[in-house]
C-alpha cells in the first residue's frame, strides 16, 4: 500500500491538478475528477548472491483517469501533465518506491481520449509505469 499513497500523494503535486479529487480504483462521473487503479506488478529481473541475498526489478503498472469537460485544455491537460512527469524523473524529484535509488524510473505514456459522454464530459486515461528495485536479505 506504500507504493499507492506515494504515487497518489505525488500525483496530486501537479501544478495544474486544481481542484480533482483522486481516488483509488474509482472516478467520480462528475468532471473534474480522477481515479487512480492499479494494473499491476511485473518482475522484469532477479538476481541472487552467494548467500540467498535477493535483488529483484519490478515494473509497477497504474492507469490514471481523467473525467473532465470535452474541450481543448483537456487534451492539453494530459500532455502537461506527461511532460511534467518525465521532467520530474529526469530530475529525480519523482517519489522513490524500491531499495536501489539509482535504479529508480517512472513514466507516463499513453495518454488518450478513451471516451465521451452526451453530457459534454469525456475520460482521458494516462499509463503510469514506476520501476524499480528491492532487495530481500536472507
Amino acid at each position: 500500500m506504500e507504493i499507492l499513497e506515494k504515487l497518489k500523494s505525488w500525483l496530486q503535486t501537479f501544478p495544474q491538478w486544481a481542484e480533482a479529487q483522486l481516488q483509488v480504483d474509482d472516478t467520480a462521473p462528475e468532471a473534474v475528477n480522477c481515479g487512480l487503479f492499479p494494473i499491476g506488478v511485473e518482475e522484469l529481473s532477479r538476481k541472487e548472491d552467494l548467500l540467498g541475498n535477493k535483488s529483484v526489478q519490478y515494473r509497477q503498472t497504474f492507469i490514471l483517469r481523467r473525467i473532465a469537460p470535452r474541450e481543448e485544455t483537456a487534451a492539453a491537460w494530459l500532455m502537461a501533465f506527461q511532460a511534467w512527469v518525465a521532467q520530474q524523473a529526469h530530475a529525480k524529484t519523482a517519489p522513490a518506491f524500491g531499495d536501489v535509488p539509482g535504479k529508480e524510473w517512472i513514466r507516463a505514456e499513453k495518454g488518450r481520449l478513451s471516451a465521451v459522454t452526451q453530457t459534454g464530459t469525456a475520460t482521458y486515461e494516462i499509463r503510469i509505469f514506476c520501476e524499480y528495485t528491492k532487495i530481500f536479505n536472507c
